[in-house]
């Protein structure tokens, strides 16, 4: 099989079928299917790329350093174009490994350098409460989204965290309300959080409603805490895309219109504060549930960067 695809010279051998080389790589990588999409989507552009380029040729080593910088001239971010090298290097790696006569051209390809910064900003804390006020709790919808809203800032959750939150996450724990949290990448729930009761009271007075509205289902303890009330999607569970789109709009309704402001703001806003309160970096690793501890100290290293800079203390 593998030299239909690449001959032992290293030449793109003709003929072959993308969608059946690339089923052939994802067959052998030990990931979750949600990762082998990923996978499947990030490997097109390059065969797409590999019909554009001499075939006659051997590929070499060049060949993969000139598909980095046909990403960056069509203008893909640094994380993108990362991402596209990383499942390239895989996949050359997987070839090799398959017919030894075949060389890995890609092993050693550098990522290109990303921005230390982060690409959302967070809110202060009159922000905060700006965001909060302009929530209409009147209607369910604004229940529901002051609920959320108020998840997201309070527990530091991602979307799809906040997406994939049942009632019956929902429980006492040591004496406290706590919920259990589906982490991103996760097989299942790995982790409980304490509640505090300004949230408890807004996720009871989303779900009370829903209980009393005579046109809302009767809702059970497996059911998802946050869903969907339109005429057409009633009761279904919001999507990430649903949420990043309603913090969105109620972003820009405060006058928080800019690339910088998303929903991934609020967990950036309540890692920030975590630290502030905290004081102790591994306890805000803990809080922000990230395995890296260096994806941590990027969030301090910008909290720090106001307080200490010099810049605004130098006046002639």
């Amino acid at each position: 099989m593998m030299n239909e695809i690449i001959n032992n010279n290293n030449q793109l051998a003709d003929g072959f079928n993308p969608e059946q080389t690339i089923d052939g790589f994802l067959r052998s990588q030990d990931v979750k299917e949600s990762t082998k999409k990923g996978y499947r989507r990030q490997l097109r552009p390059f065969f797409k790329w590999l019909e554009t380029i001499d075939k006659d040729n051997a590929l070499q080593r060049e060949d993969i350093l000139e598909y980095k910088l046909y990403l960056k001239k069509e203008g893909k971010s640094a994380s993108t174009i990362n991402a596209y090298l990383t499942v390239v290097r895989k996949f050359f790696k997987w070839l090799s490994s398959k017919n030894h006569n075949i060389n890995n051209i890609a092993e050693d390809i550098k990522n290109v350098k990303t921005s230390q910064e982060h690409k959302k900003s967070a809110l202060i804390d009159s922000q905060v409460k700006e965001l909060l006020d302009s929530i209409n709790i009147s209607t369910m919808t604004g229940k529901r989204d002051y609920a959320m809203i108020k998840t997201m800032l309070y527990l530091g959750l991602r979307t799809i965290e906040v997406s994939r939150l049942k009632i019956k996450d929902i429980e006492p724990y040591m004496g406290q309300m706590s919920i259990s949290i589906h982490g991103k990448g996760r097989e299942e729930k790995d982790q409980r959080m304490f509640i505090h009761e300004d949230l408890m009271k807004s996720i009871h007075d989303y779900l009370k409603a829903r209980e009393e509205d005579d046109n809302e289902e009767d809702y059970s303890e497996n059911d998802y805490i946050f869903i969907s009330h339109a005429t057409n999607r009633s009761s279904k569970q919001l999507t990430t895309r649903s949420i990043r789109r309603i913090v969105k709009k109620l972003l820009k309704g405060i006058g928080l219109n800019t690339r910088k402001y998303s929903a991934h703001s609020l967990r950036h806003t309540a890692i920030t504060k975590a630290d502030e309160i905290s004081n102790n970096p591994r306890f805000t690793q803990n809080f922000a549930r990230h395995a890296r501890f260096d994806t941590t100290t990027r969030y301090i290293a910008e909290r720090n960067k106001l307080e200490n800079a010099v810049e605004l203390k130098i006046h002639y």
